[in-house]
């Protein structure tokens, strides 16, 4: 039979519409694929806050360690070149002679 006659004898099949599902599956799909892309992205950015907290917590320890040693060993200079220099005024005293 062909199309006609199955028309005529109204055994022919009704039409879809094309894409009627495929077009929400589809955008079903892309929606997925985007929120798994914004939560991997999220993710990532969480670790790396974190990373990046966590290093400079420890930069911040090591400089403040390092602050300390360096200012004790200037203390310990300043106090060895007092040692070795002329009282307070000597300069003074010489030019006054």
């Amino acid at each position: 039979m062909d199309s006609l006659s199955l028309k005529a004898t109204g055994q022919a099949q009704k039409e879809k519409p094309p894409d009627s599902t495929g077009g929400s599956r589809g955008q079903s799909k892309l929606l997925m694929l985007q929120a798994a892309f914004f939560l991997a992205l999220v993710a990532a950015a969480v670790t790396a806050a974190m990373f990046a907290s966590a290093s400079s917590v420890a930069c911040l320890a090591a400089f403040v360690m390092l602050s300390y040693a360096e200012l004790a060993a200037a203390i310990a200079d300043f106090t060895a070149a007092i040692a070795t220099s002329e009282p307070a005024g000597a300069f003074f005293a010489n030019l006054s002679r």
